[in-house]
């Protein structure tokens, strides 16, 4: 997948990479792009494994007066058996047929592969050259026509697209703790060589890949990332087949290099914190239920596992008194619901057991059988309720979907 097309301004230097360039803060491009100029040299020409060459023979196309006596009309043969005279003298005068294949163009492999060492020996500075060799054969994948793939040289047999801030994200989160060897790439090898159709490049970055270059199917080209001596810059070298470059690298400010390898590399967008969609929009399936004062009323919400409870309360500022959104647990429903003074609570249906909904120290008991209290949940009607306390007894007493009294 194409990344979008980038509308932000850049040095005329950067303008091939302004479509991955686009997802960054401006102050990062600043310090990414310096990696991006002096790596892309090292890079060299694409030259997939397979590339396009001569036309192969795909069928047969048509008949023609000339071409190879071994593609010779079989009838033809037939005249140097039966009629040799008239074989020669067809041949002298061009008047033969011959079969002339179907040509198809031979098309270079596209697909980019990097597997990339997400090991401790990757960590920090050699993790901003990888982000811009990821970025620079992103960019080489489009240009051939093809998509990048990437994957952890520890996690054989994951890899994902590059085409967007998310890729991106993905791969900077990608970090282990396990020193890459030689059977991750073993591994890595025999899984492309099962999945990877048109593979042109594959790309092994990391810290050790000389014993991947010595293994039966070792990668196309390599880079390895080190940091320098000095501290302040970064040890790159490159293969491509048996050419090897190396280079020095500058690496980015501390503070900028802090914020790319945390992935906080898009802007800041102001955002209101994360809540929860509501619509406090009132159920006219149930009717309202009213407390045995008149003072407080409550209405079931749509589509929601809740009610809202209003206090009606003559004399008194509605400001002062805003209805309150009380809520049951998630997988419950209400079969029926009362006030006992000021609380409101009912009776809720669960997985296999009914939960005294905010009727203190009743709790939850096991659903008695349908011949017992007959209550589906679901009616388009709450089931009359009645609790309270006699003594130091607290119950409830429900008038079912039968026109029974159960207590």
């Amino acid at each position: 997948m194409s990344p979008p097309v980038s509308t932000m301004p850049l040095p005329a230097v950067l303008q091939g990479w302004a479509p991955w360039l686009a997802w960054f803060k401006p102050e990062l491009v600043a310090e990414l792009g310096p990696l991006l100029i002096r790596l892309h040299p090292l890079l060299g020409r694409f030259k997939g494994q397979h590339q396009g060459g001569p036309d192969e023979p795909d069928g047969v196309g048509d008949l023609r007066r000339k071409g190879a006596y071994e593609r010779l009309l079989s009838t033809e043969w037939l005249l140097a058996t039966e009629l040799p005279d008239e074989f020669l003298r067809r041949a002298a005068s061009s008047e033969h047929l011959f079969l002339a294949p179907r040509l198809q163009a031979r098309s270079a492999d596209k697909l980019v592969v990097a597997i990339l060492d997400t090991g401790p020996w990757q960590l920090g500075a050699p993790r901003l050259a990888q982000l811009a060799l990821w970025i620079l054969l992103a960019r080489r994948a489009v240009d051939a026509g093809g998509e990048l793939r990437w994957g952890s040289l520890q996690r054989p047999g994951h890899w994902f697209t590059a085409g967007s801030p998310e890729d991106l994200k993905r791969f900077l989160s990608a970090r282990c703790f396990d020193s890459a060897d030689t059977g991750h790439w073993s591994q890595w090898s025999d899984w492309l060589a099962a999945h990877a159709d048109g593979m042109g490049e594959c790309w092994l970055v990391g810290h050790e890949t000389d014993a991947a270059r010595r293994t039966a199917s070792p990668p196309t080209h390599a880079a390895q990332l080190r940091r320098g001596l000095s501290g302040d810059s970064l040890d790159a070298s490159l293969r491509a087949g048996a050419a090897v470059r190396t280079l020095q690298l500058p690496l980015p400010t501390p503070d900028a290099g802090a914020l790319l390898l945390k992935g906080r590399f898009q802007s800041d967008a102001p955002s209101a914190a994360p809540q929860a969609i509501r619509s406090d929009k009132l159920s006219l399936r149930f009717a309202p239920i009213i407390a045995a004062q008149g003072h407080r009323v409550a209405v079931p919400l749509l589509d929601e596992r809740g009610a809202m409870v209003f206090q009606v309360l003559p004399g008194v500022d509605p400001k002062r008194h805003r209805p309150q959104r009380q809520n049951w647990s998630k997988g419950f429903q209400p079969l029926a619901a009362a006030f006992f003074g000021k609380v409101f609570g009912g009776l809720l249906s669960g997985p296999g057991h009914l939960q005294f909904w905010q009727m203190a120290e009743m709790g939850k008991q096991a659903r008695p059988a349908r011949e017992v209290f007959e209550a589906p949940p679901g009616r388009g009607a709450l089931l009359p309720l009645l609790w309270g306390r006699e003594g130091n007894k607290r119950g409830a007493y429900v008038i079912d979907a039968a026109d029974r009294l159960v207590f």
